[in-house]
């Protein structure tokens, strides 16, 4: 869809990537799912892409950064 439809996410819930000496259980307890490595998770806790998308969208409306 291109860099207009872009979610901004951490490195963890992107990629699955622990921060700093975190394990992987660890940053999953703290955080949250990662997509990269547990997509039916994060869509059951975040939503869908597009529905993170959306939100994104109404995000920056209200802040005027469209």
């Amino acid at each position: 869809m291109g860099h207009e439809y872009t979610i901004p996410l951490c490195s963890w819930c992107h990629r699955g990537v622990p921060d700093g000496n975190l394990s992987i259980p660890e940053m999953d307890r703290l955080i949250g799912p990662s997509l990269a490595r547990n997509k039916r998770r994060f869509v059951e806790v975040y939503g869908t892409e597009l529905e993170l998308l959306e939100r994104v969208e109404n995000l920056r409306e209200k802040h005027g950064t469209h």
